[in-house]
């Protein structure tokens, strides 16, 4: 079993607003993997949901607006490495261009200070030590329908179900912190019942799932050419 990737997006003082779960469904049907990995993963940290029943129909994301220029301040941790680059992308981009966050050699203890610019986004990059690494200001990201992939020795995988052609995320509702979500990365195509989804844990605060939109895989596939 490989290592567990634990993300935490903390929300700061410019961006405090939170979604309630219950403005999102449920994924229909739940997605059966090998859960017994994850599950002891959040019952461990105090979180209470069942990982077999209460994915959320979530893969896109937007970040809050304060006022009238988006200002969306979060903080990206890296718990535990596994040696995959961890990003984002336009979820509408027939391209599929990715903005790495943390790269493969980022190790446990790294984190990202990450803002929402009115241009992009900007990501100021910090090791175990809190020592500053740099800053990467990514032009064109679109605060309002982003996605989040996984890129590993394997392939890189979507948020997107249908860029995948099927589950490679699993999202969930926090039960200890109103407001917070966890999404869960598989970074190798297995079989989904013996995937495990414990590639990447990220947990998410102050940004808001986009309700996936029914399409067919065809359609989308047209609307790429």
């Amino acid at each position: 079993m490989k290592n567990t990737l634990v993300m935490t997006f903390a929300a700061t003082l410019l961006a405090v607003l939170t979604v309630p779960a219950t403005a999102y469904t449920l994924r229909s049907p739940q997605v059966v993997f090998n859960s017994a990995s994850l599950q002891g993963y959040f019952t461990g940290i105090g979180e209470t949901f069942d990982v077999n029943a209460a994915q959320a129909d979530v893969q896109v994301w937007s970040a809050n607006s304060i006022g009238p220029i988006a200002n969306s301040d979060f903080t990206l941790a890296l718990k535990n490495g596994v040696q995959d680059e961890i990003g984002v992308y336009n979820s509408s981009d027939p391209t599929l261009t990715t903005y790495a966050i943390f790269s493969s050699s980022a190790v446990s203890g790294w984190h990202a200070d990450m803002h929402f610019t009115p241009t992009g986004l900007s990501v100021s990059l910090f090791d175990e030590s809190n020592t500053y690494q740099g800053q990467t200001n990514y032009a064109g990201v679109n605060k309002d329908s982003f996605g989040f992939y996984i890129r590993s020795v394997n392939g890189v995988y979507y948020s997107q179900d249908s860029r995948n052609g099927r589950p490679m995320i699993l999202a969930y509702a926090g039960a200890k912190n109103a407001g917070d979500w966890w999404i869960c990365f598989q970074d190798v195509a297995y079989p989904l019942e013996t995937s495990t989804f414990d590639s990447a844990v990220l947990e998410i605060q102050s940004v808001k799932p986009t309700p996936t939109r029914s399409t067919t895989w065809g359609k989308l596939k047209s609307d790429y050419r």
